[in-house]
C-alpha cells in the first residue's frame, strides 16, 4: 500500500484488528479511525474501576477495547446501608489535652476523627531546687511525671538571722562607739553606735616641725584620753636680711643691690633693681664711645614741648635715636661731620658752613630715652669718639596735658571743656601710638578736638572763637580751629578760621542746641602739605545764648535735702539764685544691712528651716527661710519575699532614730497571658502578661517580675511563656499560647444523590491539611467531621446522608506540630457554614 494522503474518518480496506492500527501508526497515519465494527470484527474489552464504590454512593467501571481503544462507563451500585465504623485511637490523651480517634469505615473506608479521649490530668512530684535563707524562701519545683510539665513554689519559710556582735569603733571623748551586728548564716551586717562617749578631750602639745624663713612649721595636740589629735601651723619666720652687694645707677645704666637672710640654712638672696638716672635738662653731659657702640639716656616731659639737641662728637659718623618708653623709635637726629673742626655737629640747615647751635624735636609729654650711637664705618676714622651733649626744654602752655597715650583727635576722645574759657594746647609732635584696631604706627598729632554742649531750652545761640598762635623758629606753620556737628561732620553754621604763626583772629557762629566739637588743626584745610609743623596756639570762646534762658552760668544753692532710706533713694534739691532754675541731684538708696537667721537641720520627723537673712536697719525680710520638709527615715530593710501562695513582710528599721516597723508585702495571686490564642500572618506575635497581688494591684515589669519568651513566635505552633518573680516577690509560671493557622472559607456546596460535594478555597500556607464538619443543625450539634490530610486539596464529596435533607457544611484548616515530642493539632476557626439540601 502506497503512502497516498488519506483523509480523516476514513477507513482502510484489506486491514483488520490491530494490523490496521500498526500500519497506521508505522505510516503517520495517526488521525485515521479505525474501528473493529467497520471490519466485522468483535470488540475486545477490559475492565477498570475508575471509582470506588462506598456505603453511600455509586461506583463506577471504565471498559476499553484493545483493539481499537473503544471505551464505555458503567455505574456501580452503592453498597447500601449505613457506614459501618471501626475505632483507632490516632492521638492519646495527655494531662492537658484530649485524645483523638480514628473511625474508618470497614466496607467503604470512609473516615472521620473525633477528640473522645478525656485529658488525664498532671502528676507532680516535688524537689527543693532553692533551701530557704534568712530573709527569703525556699522553692520548691513540681514536675509532672507523665508530660513534664513543671511549676515553682516558694513554700519553705526564711531561717530569720542570727546576728552576733563585734566592736568596730572604740568611744572616744566626744562620740560614741560602734557595734557591728553580723549574721553567722548568711553575712548581713548592720550598726549600731551603742558605746557611750568618754566625755571632754585632755590634750598635750609638742612641735613636730620647725618652721623656717618662709615654711610655716606645725604643732600637734593629742589627747592623753582617747588618742584623738589635730595640728596647728605656727607661723613662718620671715627673712632676717642684711645688704651685701650695691651697684649706683648712672645716667645711662641700671643700679641694683643684693640681700641676703642671715639664717643659717636659708641661703635666701633676691637683687632689686635702682633705676636707671634722669638726664637733667640744659646739662652737659661728656663720653667716650667705642666705634658700633651706644650710650642711652632717660628724660621724663611734664607736658608736651620743645627739645633743643647740641652734640659735638670726634668721629664722623654719629647717630641720636629717640625712643619712646615702649621702646618704639621716634625720631633720628644725624650730626655732620665738619673736616675743618674734626668733628660730627647738628645743625638747624644741612647748608650751613659752620656749627649750628642745635636741631629741634617736639614731643608730647611722657618718659623718651635718648641714644648717642657711634656708627662703624668702613674704613675706621681714628678718632677718639669723645662726645658732648645736652638737651634745652621748653614746656608748651597746655591746659590739657596730652600724651602719647592720651591723644584727643576725634570725637571718641574728644575732651569735654566749658564755655566762656581760654585752652591752650600743642599740635605736630612725632609719637607713638595706636590705632583703634591696635595696630602700632609712628603718629603725627595733627588735630586736637574739643566736646562742648549747648543745653536743652537754649534755643540759637552766638558763639564767639578767637584763635591765637605762637611759633616756634625757624617754623611758621597756619593753624585752623574748627566747629563739628555731634556726626563729627563739619558745621555750615561755622565757617574754618586760619590764622598766621604768632598771629590772632576772631570768627563767630550762630549754634542751636545740642553737642558740637572744637578742633584746632595745625594747617590750613585748603593744603595738603603732610608735614606739619609744630605750634602751640590759643582759642577762647564767648557764648551768648539767645532765647528764655537768662543766664549762661547758673548760680545754684541747696535748698532742700531727702535722705535715702534702705529700698528708695533720696535728693538734694538745688535752686539757681539769678533765674530760679532748679534741679535735683540723687542720693541712691543705702541698701539693706544683711543680718543672718541660721539655718534648722530638719530630722527623720520634724521639718527645719533654710538659712535666710533680714535687714538689721528696717527689718525687711532679705530673704525668707523656707521649711525644709522632714527627711524621713533612712532605713535597713529586710525582706521576706512574697510567693504565689503567701504574704510576704518588710521589716524595717531607721538607722538615724532607730525607729522600727514592718509593711506586709501582698502575695501574688494573677499571673496570666493577655491573649492565648493567635491567627497566623507571617509575623511575630507574642501576647503581654499581667501579674497582680491580692489586691488587684498589677506589679511593675523588670522591678517585680521578668518574662521569658521562646524563639520564632512567628509560625504556627504552641510556645510557652515563662514569668519569674523577683524583688519583694519569689516564684515562677509557665503558660502557653497558640499560633493557629489561618482559616479558609467555603466556595460552594453542591447537593449530589444522599449527598453533597463542598468545595473551598485553598489555604496551603502554614497548614497540613482541612476538616469538613457537616450536621442537620445549624448549632452543629451531633456533627461528624471529616479529616482531609493535604492542603493542596479544595474540595471532598460526602454520601450516604439521608435523602431530601438539609445539611449545614463548615471547614477549618489544621497544621499538625511537634509539642514534647508529640504530633499535636492544631485548628483554625471554622468557616462560615452554608446549608444545602441532598438529592433522592
Amino acid at each position: 500500500m502506497s503512502d497516498a494522503g488519506i483523509d480523516c474518518g476514513t477507513t482502510i480496506q484489506g486491514f483488520k484488528g490491530s494490523s490496521a492500527i500498526a500500519y497506521a501508526k508505522s505510516n503517520r497515519y495517526s488521525y485515521v479511525e479505525i474501528r473493529c465494527d467497520q471490519y466485522g470484527l468483535q470488540h475486545s474489552y477490559t475492565a477498570q474501576v475508575i471509582k470506588q464504590v462506598t456505603c453511600t454512593s455509586k461506583g463506577a467501571t471504565r471498559y476499553t477495547c484493545s483493539r481499537c481503544g473503544n471505551s464505555y462507563d458503567q455505574d456501580i451500585a452503592p453498597l447500601g446501608g449505613e457506614h459501618s465504623y471501626t475505632g483507632i485511637v490516632i492521638k492519646q490523651a495527655t494531662c492537658t489535652s484530649k485524645g483523638t480517634t480514628q473511625y474508618n469505615c470497614t466496607r467503604c473506608g470512609d473516615s472521620y476523627e473525633s477528640e473522645n479521649l478525656d485529658a488525664l490530668g498532671h502528676s507532680y512530684t516535688g524537689k527543693v531546687i532553692k533551701q530557704a535563707t534568712c530573709t527569703s524562701k525556699g522553692t520548691t519545683q513540681y514536675i509532672c511525671t507523665r508530660c513534664g510539665d513543671s511549676y515553682e513554689s516558694e513554700n519553705l519559710d526564711a531561717l530569720g538571722h542570727s546576728y552576733t556582735g563585734k566592736v568596730i569603733k572604740q568611744a572616744t571623748c566626744t562620740s560614741k562607739g560602734t557595734t557591728q551586728y553580723i549574721c553567722t548564716r548568711c553575712g548581713d551586717s548592720y550598726e549600731l553606735e551603742n558605746l557611750d562617749a568618754l566625755g571632754g578631750h585632755s590634750y598635750t602639745d609638742e612641735v613636730i616641725k620647725q618652721p623656717t624663713c618662709e615654711k610655716a612649721g606645725e604643732r600637734k595636740y593629742t589627747c592623753t584620753k582617747c588618742q584623738d589629735t589635730y595640728t596647728e601651723a605656727i607661723e613662718p619666720l620671715g627673712h632676717s636680711t642684711r645688704e651685701v652687694q650695691r651697684v649706683e645707677p648712672t645716667l645711662t645704666t641700671d643700679g641694683y643691690y643684693r640681700l641676703e637672710c642671715q639664717r643659717a640654712g636659708c641661703g635666701y638672696s633676691n637683687t632689686h633693681l635702682l633705676p636707671q638716672l634722669t638726664l637733667g635738662f640744659n646739662k652737659k653731659v661728656s663720653a667716650d664711645l667705642e666705634p658700633a657702640s651706644a650710650d642711652t639716656y632717660k628724660i621724663v616731659m611734664s607736658k608736651s614741648g620743645y627739645l633743643v639737641f647740641d652734640f659735638a662728637g670726634e668721629s664722623e659718623s654719629w647717630s641720636v635715636n629717640i625712643y619712646d618708653e615702649d621702646n618704639k623709635k621716634v625720631q633720628t637726629l644725624s650730626p655732620v661731620w665738619k673736616e675743618f673742626y674734626k668733628k660730627s655737629y647738628l645743625q638747624a640747615s644741612l647748608g650751613s658752613a659752620t656749627p649750628a647751635t642745635g636741631q629741634i624735636a617736639t614731643l608730647l609729654a611722657g618718659t623718651y630715652y635718648i641714644e648717642v650711637q657711634r656708627v662703624k664705618n668702613s674704613t675706621d676714622d681714628n678718632y677718639s669718639g669723645a662726645y658732648d651733649l645736652s638737651i634745652g626744654y621748653t614746656a608748651a602752655s597746655e591746659s590739657i596735658t596730652e600724651t602719647k597715650n592720651d591723644i584727643y583727635y576725634d570725637a571718641p576722645t574728644a575732651k569735654d571743656i566749658r564755655l566762656n574759657r581760654s585752652y591752650n594746647g600743642f599740635l605736630g609732635a612725632k609719637f607713638a601710638a595706636k590705632t583703634y584696631s591696635g595696630k602700632d604706627v609712628i603718629h603725627t598729632d595733627e588735630r586736637d578736638a574739643y566736646k562742648i554742649e549747648i543745653s536743652k531750652g537754649s534755643g540759637w545761640s552766638q558763639l564767639s572763637l578767637t584763635l591765637s598762635t605762637k611759633a616756634f623758629a625757624p617754623y611758621a606753620p597756619n593753624c585752623t580751629v574748627c566747629i563739628y556737628n555731634a556726626e563729627f561732620e563739619l558745621c555750615d553754621e561755622f565757617v574754618p578760621l586760619t590764622v598766621a604763626a604768632n598771629e590772632k583772629q576772631n570768627e563767630i557762629a550762630y549754634l542751636y542746641e545740642g553737642v558740637y566739637y572744637i578742633a584746632v588743626i595745625n594747617r590750613d584745610l585748603n593744603e595738603n602739605d603732610p608735614n606739619q609743623a609744630p605750634v602751640e596756639y590759643t582759642f577762647t570762646t564767648s557764648f551768648k545764648p539767645y532765647g528764655t534762658f537768662s543766664c549762661v552760668n547758673h548760680s545754684y544753692k541747696l535748698v532742700k535735702t531727702q535722705n535715702p532710706t534702705c529700698t528708695v533713694n533720696g535728693y538734694r534739691s538745688y535752686t539757681c539764685k539769678i533765674c530760679g532754675a532748679s534741679y535735683k541731684e540723687t542720693m541712691p538708696a543705702k541698701g539693706h544691712t544683711i543680718v543672718y537667721d541660721e539655718a534648722i537641720a530638719p530630722t527623720c520627723t520634724s521639718s527645719g528651716l533654710t538659712r535666710g537673712s533680714h535687714c538689721s536697719v528696717c527689718g525687711a525680710k532679705v530673704v525668707a527661710q523656707s521649711i525644709v520638709s522632714a527627711t524621713s527615715h533612712t532605713c535597713r530593710h529586710v525582706i521576706t519575699q512574697a510567693t504565689l501562695s503567701k504574704d510576704g513582710s518588710d521589716a524595717w528599721r531607721c538607722t538615724v532614730c532607730g525607729k522600727r516597723g514592718t509593711t506586709t508585702i501582698p502575695q501574688v495571686t494573677s499571673i496570666a497571658l493577655k491573649q492565648t490564642a493567635y491567627t497566623y500572618n507571617g509575623k511575630v506575635q507574642k501576647p503581654s502578661v499581667t501579674v497582680k497581688n491580692r489586691k488587684g494591684k498589677a506589679l511593675k515589669y523588670g522591678t517585680d517580675y521578668t518574662v521569658s519568651y521562646p524563639k520564632g513566635m512567628k509560625n504556627v505552633g504552641k510556645y510557652t511563656v515563662k514569668v519569674t518573680l523577683k524583688g519583694n516577690y519569689s516564684g515562677s509560671k509557665s503558660m502557653t499560647y497558640n499560633i493557629n493557622p489561618k482559616g479558609t472559607s467555603v466556595s460552594k456546596v453542591k447537593a449530589a444523590k444522599k449527598g453533597f460535594k463542598v468545595t473551598w478555597k485553598k489555604q496551603a500556607k502554614q497548614t497540613t491539611g482541612y476538616q469538613v464538619q457537616y450536621s442537620t443543625s445549624s448549632k452543629f450539634k451531633s456533627a461528624k467531621t471529616v479529616t482531609i490530610s493535604k492542603n493542596k486539596t479544595t474540595s471532598k464529596s460526602v454520601s450516604k446522608l439521608s435523602a431530601k435533607k438539609k445539611y449545614y457544611v463548615r471547614v477549618r484548616t489544621y497544621k499538625t506540630v511537634k509539642v514534647n515530642g508529640k504530633n499535636v493539632k492544631l485548628y483554625s476557626g471554622w468557616s462560615k457554614a452554608k446549608s444545602v439540601t441532598t438529592k433522592k
